[in-house]
């Protein structure tokens, strides 16, 4: 589990990240020979406290969910 440990540092998500891993954001994507920071599947609940994250990023996801 993931949390937000220094105050001063803002959380950045970048969901579905597959290959395309960003320097700064915790990378999150269900396959793991991707090797996310985090692998997780995006339809279940994530790791995160409510109002802790402060950015999200995704590209080509969305048409990837509820399939």
């Amino acid at each position: 589990m993931v949390k937000k440990n220094l105050k001063d540092r803002a959380i950045k998500l970048n969901l579905g990240c597959g290959y395309n891993k960003l320097e700064g954001y915790i990378n999150v994507d269900r396959d793991i020979h991707c090797a996310p920071d985090i692998v997780a599947n995006l339809e279940e609940p994530l790791p995160f406290d409510d109002n802790s994250v402060d950015e999200i990023t995704m590209i080509h996801v969305l048409e990837h969910l509820g399939q």
